[in-house]
């Protein structure tokens, strides 16, 4: 039985960018709450997985399986009291949370110092997750918190607009994942007009092709390829007003 004062966190990057099913997602966020940490792991049975997430230890089972096969969770051993049991620890999401080497398998770790393995997440260590997935934006000189914000807001609203407009889709410019792709380009200099030109290059590309039109999302196209997408995106430009201006000289030497 679950302490009435248990909870699991689930981020929207889990949501979001790792696409996993019902238990899979479940039993990732409870794996991802013990892994923060250099040395943090979850020590626990399926058992206790199936209590937290309600579904039962086979399908808790198929899903840690799932997770390893992915690179999302990786399996460990260690010596608690004398005895070998299995870690597990989250992994694959290192562009978002960093993860620290673990230390050679089999090495003597502390218990997990809470009752019958319950993670405990503060409110202070959920906020410092948020700070390490929201870095604040540097605001040029002069520009108060309050001007920056209302830009930044401005920035990702007509970011995702245009998105939506190109593709006919509904994406919300409020979404955490949709907010922290923005910002971050935003913090490295590229402006809304460097946003729209990848977003177009990549729906002149995708947009009739169905296995790639799915791509055309903000995590994708204002991830972590953009700068790529976007040299893509200037030299198709360029190439595109080299060809107009050989056609107008052309157009000009024959009317004379």
């Amino acid at each position: 039985m679950l302490p009435d004062n248990a909870y699991m966190v689930i981020q929207s990057f889990m949501r979001d960018e790792l696409h996993l099913a019902k238990t899979e997602l479940l039993v990732y966020a409870v794996i991802h709450g013990f892994s923060q940490g250099g040395d943090g792991r979850f020590v626990g049975t399926n058992e206790f997985l199936s209590e937290w997430t309600g579904a039962s230890e086979r399908s808790v089972k198929a899903a840690v399986g799932s997770l390893c096969g992915k690179g999302l969770v990786e399996k460990g051993q260690a010596i608690i009291d004398g005895k070998s049991v299995r870690t597990l620890k989250a992994m694959g999401v290192q562009k978002l949370h960093p993860v620290q080497k673990l230390p050679l398998e089999g090495a003597e770790i502390a218990p997990t110092p809470c009752k019958n393995c319950t993670p405990y997440i503060s409110k202070k260590d959920i906020e410092k997750d948020r700070e390490k997935d929201n870095p604040p934006i540097c605001p040029p000189s002069g520009e108060s918190g309050k001007e920056r914000d209302a830009a930044t807001i401005a920035a990702v609203t007509d970011a995702v607009d245009h998105l939506n407009e190109k593709t006919g889709k509904a994406f919300r410019p409020t979404t955490a994942s949709t907010v922290r792709h923005v910002s971050a380009r935003l913090r490295e200099s590229y402006t809304v007009d460097d946003l729209n030109a990848v977003t177009d290059l990549k729906c002149s590309e995708w947009l009739g092709d169905p296995r790639m039109a799915q791509y055309l999302r903000p995590e994708t196209l204002f991830g972590p390829k953009f700068e790529g997408y976007l040299q893509q995106a200037r030299a198709s430009s360029g190439k595109a007003r080299a060809y107009s201006r050989f056609r107008l000289r052309g157009e000009g030497g024959g009317n004379g």
